[in-house]
């Protein structure tokens, strides 16, 4: 096929970044992420599930069982908040914390790596294209309907 493929391209860099990523550190890049979030905007607020599941784009069930797994090996604590028994704040716990240097160089390496090269204005582009994807595909999903008929 000689047409470019948005989509494949996408795909395809996803899978050589979570390779790199599993070069460079021996850590769940789902979990590494989510500590990597809670270091840098849970130092300026208060972290929730859905925080996490709207900035790390994850599904809620996905993301439910990465935080029991991380609750479980202490790297994050979550906490129930006065006045609503079902929201729970999310925040690094020993484990978690003794990890925040090796991330912020895990990270780092990673994003030297992929951004080499690349001037500030082609990322801007790039984080401008991007956004606008995931847009398109957001708002294409509540109007999808699968070939075979009726709505997905």
């Amino acid at each position: 096929m000689s047409e470019k493929q948005c989509a494949g391209a996408v795909l395809g860099l996803a899978n050589q970044i979570r390779r790199k990523f599993n070069m460079i550190t021996d850590k769940n890049a789902t979990q590494t992420h989510i500590l990597y979030f809670l270091f840098h905007d849970g130092a300026c607020r208060k972290i929730y599930q859905k925080d996490i599941e709207e900035a790390l784009n994850i599904k809620s069930a996905s993301l439910s069982v990465q935080l029991k797994k991380m609750e479980k090996s202490n790297m994050i604590a979550r906490r129930k908040v006065s006045g609503d028994d079902r929201l729970k704040e999310v925040c690094p716990a020993p484990a978690g914390i003794a990890l925040k240097e090796q991330i912020n160089d895990e990270i780092n390496l990673l994003e030297d790596i992929l951004t080499e090269g690349i001037c500030k204005k082609d990322l801007d582009t790039f984080y401008d294209v991007v956004r606008k994807m995931s847009e398109n595909i957001s708002s294409n999903e509540k109007n999808y309907v699968h070939r075979g008929g009726g709505k997905q």
